[in-house]
């Protein structure tokens, strides 16, 4: 009966659910490439919408009073999965397999990489001899970083010679699926354009609203560069109050998830929340009887709010936040209820429909967890210890505030980073009150622009709060076991979890029966599913090869957890494979592995000479030229040549040292490179394996 009351009162609640069901179905039988089912969702999708119009009518008998609901959830449930596949299929278009003349425009700020410059483009045509073709598709170009590609704008258009690929997968177990989220961000296509292969066409001859915003934002940073802020306050900065993180250190990003305050970085509803509290109060001289002034008043805080998002980008999480926020204001002026779990559904529904690839965002994912904690158990937790004191009340308050935010994400942040930060108490209370003093402070900052010797000391007042907001999130970071790293929950238990969460919410709120029955019930399973996969799913030995460009390395792995990491050169890179392999390793419970960059020997594996022996298997690791000067009277038995990017000779030279019957190339490899080698094992009659192009790869024992 309470749930049953409850859909009534979340009306929302019901149309949001069978939305994102269908979402999450489409996004999953497209992801499958079966083409039967989405032109199934395009028919069903009319007959579905009749079927509705039908029961609406109907729906006054109560013997139908059914039809009406399933006709909804169905209508719903195809509504969104025929969303979800529109925007897939515009994202989906065949590139030529070969380099061809292209025609862009770049759409945002090219970024400095260390050997290359990024940049997101549309692909307005295809350029030939014979005609143009209409193209109009995202892309994201890799420019090789020299004195020209380096004084690239937004809103140059650029004619390249290059061969767009659609984004793939790694291939590497457990890893971010890079390729999946950039179609579902509308990135058709990725390319790496060499030097002397592209044309400066015209140079930035108009934005659109977009670009514009992205532009004005540029110029604020350079604003706060002129007022002395650099490096790490000038990152924090310029995420704090606009959002852009691409200053931000992969140090100072790790820092802050370190802490549990990793949201900082992100524009969000806290945010959001300190500038509408600093509209609100510049609108205290209005007077609260007047209802016509007050409705002014909240519709100028609307419009700041939006033109404040849309200066920042649009980010999800902040799109999420100011729609809330409209919602709110709009309940407030017609003296409605404030901010309740269906303004909530509310904001989830509009948004999915605007854009049904947010479902599948961490940060959508993680806000509304949060704020839907904040709304359900704060409140609960707040009443268990009632204090009448100030001080004490506002601390208590924070406490709750950190404890319920912490309890509704929790699983999500274990089940995709697979760490737990120990001090979120503490990072929630004492690093969110130095954000709101930062914040406060810019906006008077920028407020006292007329008053530069003023202003100036504003500025090294929030250069003192930005080292102190850096420094303590230092400082919580180096506590003894501030975050349990490693953490492995499966999809499943994921579930499980938030389930479990909703029925001892129940319980504890309205002492039922049921509640208490299926929270032990939900607990069980848990721990029933997590002894099961425990024993099932256990390391065996074996060598795995990940695509990994950066560090080509050999995994050689025992059943027992332990493991050694052979590396191709004289420096580990263990920091970037960790980075990429993490919650693969998690999943196994593997022990951190022992790095080898150099001859080793025991009982269990051996390494001479980038020559790897583990468990009766051979591999030779070959990223330099130094074999070709070598002869030997009898060819060196191996299973697999290992080649990199370093080895510049050719099979042939290498068959005159070593006997073997496959070649992996790893994904360092350059594409042109590999190809012509591949030519040269097919001559030869050896097989190969291609790490970039096939993804990771198992070894198993002799």
């Amino acid at each position: 009966m309470v749930q049953h009351d409850a859909l009534h009162r979340y009306p929302f609640l019901r149309l949001l659910v069978p939305l994102a069901a269908g979402i999450a179905c489409g996004d999953t039988l497209y992801s499958f490439g079966d083409n039967d089912f989405p032109k199934l969702f395009f028919y069903a999708l009319p007959v579905s919408f009749f079927f509705l119009i039908f029961a609406y009518i109907y729906r006054a008998s109560y013997n139908r009073r059914w039809l009406f609901g399933t006709s909804s959830f169905i209508f719903l449930f195809l509504s969104g999965a025929t969303l979800i596949t529109l925007r897939l299929e515009h994202t989906d278009y065949q590139f030529s397999a070969n380099e061809e003349c292209y025609h862009v425009h770049i759409d945002n700020m090219p970024d400095a990489l260390e050997r290359s410059i990024k940049s997101r483009v549309t692909v307005l045509s295809k350029v030939d001899s014979l005609q143009n073709t209409h193209i109009n598709k995202k892309a994201i170009l890799y420019l090789i970083a020299d004195s020209g590609t380096r004084q690239l704008r937004m809103g140059d258009e650029l004619l390249i010679y290059a061969k767009l690929r659609k984004p793939s997968d790694s291939g590497n177990p457990e890893a971010f699926d890079y390729g999946v989220y950039l179609l579902r961000n509308d990135i058709c296509a990725t390319a790496f354009v060499t030097a002397g292969k592209y044309k400066l066409l015209q140079s930035a001859p108009s934005l659109d609203w977009v670009q514009r915003a992205q532009n004005y934002r540029s110029h604020v940073i350079d604003y706060y560069r002129r007022l002395g802020f650099a490096n790490d306050d000038l990152a924090l900065l310029a995420a704090l109050t606009l959002g852009d993180k691409g200053h931000v250190t992969d140090e100072l990003r790790e820092t802050y998830s370190m802490a549990g305050a990793s949201h900082l970085l992100a524009i969000s509803g806290m945010h959001i929340g300190i500038v509408y509290s600093l509209l609100a109060f510049c609108l205290l001289c209005i007077p609260k009887k007047s209802r016509w002034l007050s409705g002014i008043g909240n519709l100028c805080i609307l419009l700041c709010l939006w033109v404040y998002v849309y200066f920042i980008g649009l980010a999800p999480s902040a799109v999420r936040a100011v729609t809330m926020f409209s919602l709110l204001l709009i309940a407030k002026t017609f003296d409605r209820e404030h901010l309740t779990l269906n303004t909530l559904f509310v904001t989830a529904f509009c948004m999915l429909l605007f854009r049904p690839t947010w479902l599948f965002d961490i940060g959508f994912q993680l806000s509304f967890a949060a704020v839907f904690s904040l709304l359900t158990i704060q409140p609960l937790l707040f009443s268990m210890c009632p204090t009448r004191r100030f001080g004490l009340r506002h601390l208590w308050g924070a406490v709750t505030v950190a404890l319920a935010a912490q309890i509704g994400t929790a699983p999500l942040v274990c089940f995709y980073f697979s760490r737990f930060s120990t001090y979120f108490l503490l990072s929630g209370v004492l690093l969110v009150a130095l954000t709101f003093l930062i914040m406060y402070s810019v906006a008077l900052m920028l407020l006292l622009a007329p008053l530069p010797a003023v202003q100036f000391w504003v500025a090294g007042f929030v250069k003192y709060l930005l080292s102190a907001l850096n420094g303590s999130a230092t400082w919580i970071e180096h506590l003894p076991h501030a975050s349990w790293d490693g953490l492995w929950i499966y999809r499943t238990e994921l579930v499980l979890f938030y389930l479990l969460a909703f029925f001892a919410y129940c319980f504890i709120k309205n002492r039922s029966g049921k509640a208490l029955l299926w929270t032990l019930t939900l607990l069980c399973s848990i721990l029933g599913y997590r002894f099961i996969y425990l024993t099932i799913d256990r390391p065996e030995t074996h060598i795995r090869l990940y695509s990994q460009r950066a560090c080509p390395a050999v995994h050689c792995i025992t059943e027992g957890g332990r493991s050694w990491m052979v590396y191709g050169d004289t420096v580990s890179h263990h920091v970037a494979i960790y980075k990429t392999m993490g919650r693969y390793w998690s999943r196994l419970r593997l022990d951190p592995p022992q790095n080898i960059t150099c001859d080793h020997d025991d009982e269990s594996i051996q390494v001479y000479d980038q020559i790897v022996s583990f468990a009766g298997r051979r591999i030779a690791i070959v990223n330099d030229n130094r074999w070709d000067s070598l002869l030997a009277e009898t060819p060196m038995m191996v299973d697999y040549l290992y080649l990199s990017k370093g080895y510049r000779g050719t099979i042939t030279s290498l068959r005159r040292l070593f006997n073997t019957d496959q070649v992996i190339f790893d994904a360092s490899i350059p594409e042109y490179r590999q190809e012509r080698l591949e030519i040269e094992c097919d001559t030869l009659g050896i097989s190969f394996f291609s790490l970039s192009r096939e993804g990771s790869m198992v070894i198993l024992p002799r």
